[in-house]
């Protein structure tokens, strides 16, 4: 099995070289990696071989290039994966940091909120909302002794502002 974790901010010519490995070639020249004599090098993957990668699509992220559609249609599934439910998210934030449960319901109902009115502004799709990585985050700073309400503002709803108004 070979990972490709967040393959969207990678550079297009990564993503080209690997059209070959996807179609079933079972090989791919990488033009930008050279072998001792200055050739390109040819990279074989065994037919037993499966490639995961993960990318974030549908949301927009800092460094993250939109994953063209004719790479998308080379993998034979995709599986979309959705934010939590804030059940799940609160019972994530207290198992993984410590928080109690009122807390961990104040943060998860927060970043669901954000989700929501995101996906309302944008016609149903969420371009911008706190991720679970920023409810975890306020999690982290509730544990380790600040009030949940400030915690919220530094890793959620301060991420919303433009840089001209702090």
């Amino acid at each position: 099995v070979v990972m490709f974790d967040e393959g969207n901010p990678a550079h297009p010519k990564v993503l080209n070289s690997l059209f070959s490995i996807l179609d079933g070639r079972g090989s791919a020249r990488i033009d930008c990696v050279l072998d001792g004599d200055g050739n390109p090098v040819e990279v074989k993957v065994a037919s037993n071989v499966v490639i995961v990668m993960t990318a974030n699509i549908g949301a927009s992220y800092r460094g993250a290039q939109r994953m063209d559609d004719a790479f998308i249609n080379r993998a034979d599934c995709t599986v979309r994966v959705d934010y939590l439910t804030a059940a799940q998210e609160c019972k994530l934030l207290t198992a993984c940091t410590g928080i109690n449960k009122p807390d961990a319901e104040v943060i998860s109902k927060l970043a669901t909120w954000t989700r929501k009115e995101s996906a309302k502004l944008a016609g149903g799709e969420v371009t911008s909302a706190a991720s679970t990585r920023k409810s975890v985050c306020a999690a982290r700073m509730v544990a380790e002794g600040l009030h949940v309400v400030r915690a919220c503002k530094l890793a959620v709803v301060d991420c919303y502002h433009d840089d001209t108004e702090r």
